[in-house]
């Protein structure tokens, strides 16, 4: 039996599963500041305490080959698991760039026709990240701060993003100008004029 298994574990190796425990915890402690902070959204945070849970799937991984009878059929189980995760992801991978596709030409646009400095209010982290410009929430505060607002009420990529309805009614309130519209993403860039 391996170096994983619980049953294996004596007084040099003990104090290693101290370490897993408090990365684990330490990373559910940072975990939840972030979901206070920002918001359950994104799974790729997720990522930094794999490694930890994997030490403990590999216990109970090592517990169930040893009891099996059937090491074979096990393993064939175990390979099968495999390749579908790695297929799921691969498939995922293609499906999230299709998505982002479609509005290239809205992110290009707002790159090319406007300042680096300009400021927008766009929530969420993806239209900032792909736009490269400042951005604040939408709140009347921030309205008079911002050079443009990047409205796009189906953008299903990072909900976050979409605006209430009072702030959408404020936005449209305010009679600002249409800098851009695409019909075919449904974003519409509001320039306001100062």
């Amino acid at each position: 039996t391996g170096f994983f298994n619980i049953s294996n574990i004596n007084r040099k190796i003990k104090w290693k599963s101290g370490v897993f425990i408090l990365w684990i915890l330490s990373y559910v402690l940072l975990f939840f500041i972030y979901v206070v902070n920002v918001g359950f959204s994104v799974s790729r945070m997720m990522l930094p305490a794999f490694p930890a849970f994997a030490v403990f799937w590999a216990f109970g991984y090592e517990k169930i080959i040893n009891k099996v009878k059937i090491k074979k059929i096990a393993s064939l189980l175990t390979i099968f698991v495999i390749i579908g995760f790695v297929f799921t992801a691969v498939i995922k991978i293609w499906l999230a760039a299709n998505a982002w596709d479609q509005y290239q030409k809205d992110f290009e646009w707002v790159k090319s026709n406007t300042n680096k400095n300009a400021v927008f209010i766009a929530e969420g982290q993806c239209v900032p990240y792909n736009t490269e410009r400042t951005s604040l929430y939408a709140n009347d505060e921030n309205l008079n701060k911002a050079d443009y607002i990047w409205v796009n009420q189906n953008f299903k990529l990072d909900r976050r993003s979409i605006l209430d309805q009072n702030e959408l009614k404020s936005v449209q309130s305010k009679g600002y100008n249409i800098a851009y519209s695409n019909s075919n993403t449904g974003t519409i860039v509001y320039d306001v004029d100062k």
